[in-house]
């Protein structure tokens, strides 16, 4: 997802001087640069309140993500959930059957 749809969403973030700044660097920068930056949007994106109160985020950008990209973060999000339930349940299954 960040190297196919990251510059996508941060030119939808143009409004937003810390994402936007990023998009032509973003070619030159590495795997850990880009997952870095894909968690910012994230989670900007999915708690923008916090964000925009503080002037980090702006507003208008919130109201004009595209819905194909909002949709894809939201699976993303969706699929985190899922795995760290998973996750869980195996480690809680694991711990019980070595007693």
């Amino acid at each position: 997802m960040s190297r196919r749809y990251l510059r996508e969403m941060l030119e939808a973030l143009q409004r937003t001087q810390h994402f936007y700044r990023w998009t032509d660097s973003l070619l030159h920068e590495g795997w850990f640069t880009h997952f870095v930056m894909l968690a910012a949007v994230r989670g900007s994106m999915l708690w923008p309140g916090p964000a925009v109160r503080r002037g980090f985020l702006s507003a208008e950008d919130i109201d004009n993500f595209p819905p194909h990209l909002q949709r894809l973060l939201s699976i993303r999000n969706w699929m985190d959930v899922v795995l760290l339930v998973w996750g869980s349940i195996i480690y809680a299954l694991l711990k019980l059957t070595r007693h």
